[in-house]
């Protein structure tokens, strides 16, 4: 038997799509975390450059493992799939997205594990961002606290995958249920799906500090992106699509397999997917408002409200 670690083991998931320009920085950065136990799985999603050459020179003596995908899926179910793969493995106390383009200061898995102090609750760590563009710090991407709500997750994401941590009790309620379809994963991503589910069964635990640089550049695969003529013009072209229905369809993805949730987190799901569904026929002017009047002889009225922006 081998001898015990005394840091705690965490794996680290990134998947790579033609990472070459900045993937032996990133795995770098990863290798050289502060006070735990690293063990970084790679799976490539359809590369066409080098990234494979590059990351097979870490593999082996590094607790570096490296896959190549048999089809490309797209970020969000790749991530998925490593989750729901290496999840399996009894020996991680704590489970980690990467970007193949980021920089990690070497506090940052070690400040994420800090945090999260019950391994009975499902736990999810997540942190704000250093942007980083042509080599330079350009401040913390958020100034105020981001909306952390479900609902506000349902409709939006603010919160990336780069910067989360799961604790091995969240990864196994996760993995123990099916994946999400592609579909949704292609418009949510993973870390959207699994910061919904914390909010659902478990905690979040938010850091306004940041231990990550957060590239932007133009080939950025997913979250901010730097922005270009013909970008703004395909993300036009996405929203005119039907993808806003993918948004009900992670609402009723939630209802139906995660029967833990109480009634009220079941309501506000519904009234999110109602919402949703309003601003399909209305436009994105209008939502509905609830009055309420507690006692006995309730009185419930259900109102189509314009917003005034």
């Amino acid at each position: 038997m081998g001898e015990l670690s005394i840091y705690p083991k965490i794996a680290v998931l990134m998947s790579t799509y033609n990472g070459e320009l900045y993937i032996k920085e990133q795995i770098e950065s990863i290798l050289r975390q502060k006070n735990v136990e690293v063990y970084l799985y790679i799976r490539d999603d359809g590369s066409t450059d080098r990234t494979e050459q590059i990351v097979r020179k870490y593999t082996g003596e590094n607790n570096v493992f490296y896959k190549k995908g048999k089809q490309n899926l797209g970020p969000g179910k790749s991530f998925m799939h490593l989750l729901y793969t290496v999840g399996k493995i009894d020996d991680y106390q704590y489970y980690a997205f990467a970007d193949q383009d980021d920089i990690w200061l070497e506090e940052k898995l070690i400040s994420a594990v800090n945090m999260l102090d019950n391994d009975y609750i499902p736990q999810l760590y997540c942190s704000n961002q250093i942007i980083y563009e042509n080599e330079r710090e350009k401040g913390l991407r958020f100034k105020e606290l981001p909306d952390l709500s479900l609902i506000g997750h349902l409709t939006r994401s603010d919160i990336s995958g780069c910067t989360m941590v799961l604790n091995r009790r969240l990864a196994e309620e996760i993995i123990k249920k099916k994946c999400p379809e592609r579909d949704i994963l292609n418009l949510r991503l993973h870390d959207t799906f699994i910061f919904l589910t914390a909010a659902l069964i478990g905690e979040i635990k938010y850091d306004n500090n940041s231990y990550i640089r957060y590239r932007i550049h133009a080939d950025n695969t997913v979250g901010i992106k730097k922005k270009t003529v013909f970008g703004r013009i395909g993300r036009a072209l996405k929203r005119g699509m039907p993808y806003k229905n993918l948004r009900m369809k992670t609402a009723k993805f939630l209802l139906d397999n995660y029967s833990i949730c109480d009634q009220e987190q079941r309501e506000k799901i519904g009234l999110a997917n109602v919402n949703m569904r309003l601003k399909l026929l209305f436009g994105e002017n209008y939502m509905l408002e609830i009055f309420s009047n507690p006692g006995e002889g309730t009185e419930i009225r259900i109102t189509l409200k314009k917003i005034e922006r």
